[in-house]
């Protein structure tokens, strides 16, 4: 069932001239909370320092992973269910970026340990988020698993991803189809978020525009703006929601309309100093 409906593919040609496609505005799902307290689990990779601190400047942080992060720190030895469950009580939501970031401590290879907290890591944590009646969870995925589509299609959350046979695709489409199969007897409900190549726009001005990077503190921000935010009357948040989050430019790899639709979210960094991609008649 879970593989029809993310099968779906809109044959659409991107045209260079035409506006991003998700600028079109729309009332937002759910009312976004004042202060909520928020466990994050990656936060020692680059993208969980944007994480930590998106979280901070409005919310409060607890923080999962084995070393301290900033904000409140109960670590997680291993994704153990009993711990988790513990170090998730009081806590609203959680935002899920262990898999950028995987690590064990039980003496696995790095290509094991990709998997088992991909896998077990993604399970216990939304067994234990249902324990603790969390009222969210924030998954962070890859966009990189379309990257086997024709690169002239306008990409959508309809389609349905291509992993190839490494490690790191394979450990984001388990976490992905973890998520999927647990949201449907599961709460909280689950928002999987698939990112591109993350850099700073500043960082790559002058060099050519490459379709999948969105910016890190976009990521950060759309991510953090998921979990705080209460669930709302459209259909999507009372299952699973899947959102692509690229820059906003019709360049871009994949255009997604549901950030404007459920959260009026526009990502800010749109690599303004970076030519356009050549795009094929």
């Amino acid at each position: 069932m879970v593989a029809a409906v993310f099968n779906r593919r809109v044959s659409l040609r991107k045209d260079p001239t035409a506006p991003p496609r998700n600028h079109a505005p729309v009332a937002l799902a759910g009312q976004e909370n004042a202060t909520v307290k928020i466990a994050l689990t990656g936060a020692g990779s680059p993208l969980g320092a944007e994480l930590a601190a998106a979280i901070q400047a409005e919310h409060e942080l607890v923080v999962l992973d084995p070393e301290p992060a900033g904000g409140e720190h109960r670590p997680v030895a291993d994704y153990d269910l009993e711990t988790l469950t513990a170090a998730l009580e009081g806590v609203d939501a959680a935002i899920h970026a262990a898999v950028f970031h995987p690590v064990s401590t039980r003496g696995l290879a790095a290509d094991q340990a990709w998997l088992d907290v991909a896998g077990r890591g993604t399970y216990n944590l939304l067994q234990a988020g249902a324990k603790q009646e969390l009222k969210r969870v924030v998954h962070l995925g890859s966009l990189e698993l379309l990257g086997g589509y024709d690169p002239d299609l306008y990409i959508t959350e309809s389609y349905r991803a291509l992993p190839t046979d490494q490690p790191r695709d394979l450990a984001f489409h388990l976490a992905e189809q973890v998520c999927f199969e647990c949201s449907r007897e599961l709460e909280p409900a689950v928002v999987v978020l698939r990112l591109g190549r993350l850099v700073r726009a500043e960082e790559v001005a002058g060099l050519p525009f490459d379709p999948l990077w969105p910016d890190p503190r976009d990521a950060a921000a759309v991510a953090v703006k998921v979990a705080s935010t209460e669930r709302g009357q459209h259909r999507r948040w009372h299952h699973v929601g899947l959102v692509h989050v690229c820059a906003s430019r019709p360049d871009a790899f994949s255009q997604s309309r549901i950030l404007q639709r459920w959260l009026e979210f526009s990502p800010e960094h749109i690599f303004a100093a970076c030519p356009p991609v050549e795009v094929h008649a």
